[in-house]
């Protein structure tokens, strides 16, 4: 295997199906670059992405892989006493079982990779409004009133888009970008959550359409990943004009050995 040391070589790999990649591409740009390592052994490559915050992991391992994904799992193999404990692996399926043979995984089971197309048509709610720093501390209160079930990070306020819908002052959803590359003009959605107490009433709907569309419109490839069993996300993404293009798997690298 060797360590890629020049991103436009991935980039170019990534290139041949973008929407498969969009987080591949994403994670090529800084301040991911230069604090990542990247192996390539032929069209398998793997990723440890230094996401830069401890919480809830700090590297992720990327080997998603849509024309190599048996070569992709025996690198991810070859690396797996390299990965730290508590990485989270965005891999091929069929990865998880195959890692457990050298080191100990919690699996998170299959998820799905939707792209939109860039001609897809979208309405903008009027009761979406963009989010900006200064609503860090009520938006980290948000995701709080339901631990765990939205991914976010502060720094991705700052970096992406993130839009809210408030009534009478009161955010009661968001959404944003998990990741957006001003370079490779992708942005992945995520972080979407209602507030328990007020779901059914369209506002998940309202904030992907807005971001979506805001995206489409600066030239982006959108996409998102979701869990398979996820139906009703599923299928709001679907209505909206999402298809799903990628199946792939998650899991996490455990501390004690199999």
């Amino acid at each position: 295997m060797n360590l890629v040391t020049d991103p436009s070589e991935l980039a170019t790999l990534f290139g041949q199906s973008p929407a498969v990649h969009i987080y591949g591409l994403g994670d090529l740009d800084e301040p991911f670059w230069s604090r990542s390592r990247w192996f390539r052994r032929g069209d398998a490559v793997v990723g440890l992405v230094d996401l830069g915050s401890p919480e809830p992991f700090n590297i992720l391992v990327y080997a998603v892989s849509d024309i190599a994904p048996s070569a992709t799992i025996r690198l991810l193999i070859d690396l797996a006493e390299e990965i730290p404990d508590g990485s989270l692996a965005v891999a091929p399926r069929g990865a998880a079982m195959w890692t457990s043979e050298s080191r100990s995984v919690e699996a998170y089971g299959p998820h799905f990779k939707f792209s939109l197309p860039d001609d897809a048509r979208l309405s903008a709610s009027p009761k979406v409004v963009q989010l900006h720093e200064g609503d860090l501390a009520e938006l980290t209160a948000l995701y709080n009133t339901d631990p765990g079930s939205a991914f976010f990070l502060p720094n991705m306020l700052s970096t992406g888009v993130w839009a809210g819908v408030r009534e009478r002052g009161v955010l009661l959803a968001a959404g944003g970008t998990h990741l957006r590359s001003p370079t490779y003009k992708v942005a992945a959605l995520g972080g979407v959550f209602t507030r328990p107490d007020v779901r059914g009433k369209g506002f998940g709907t309202q904030l992907t359409s807005w971001l979506a569309d805001n995206l489409l419109k600066d030239g982006y490839l959108v996409g998102l990943n979701v869990r398979a069993e996820n139906l009703i996300a599923r299928r709001l993404y679907t209505n909206l004009g999402f298809i799903q293009i990628h199946e792939y798997e998650e899991f996490v690298f455990l501390g004690e050995e199999p």
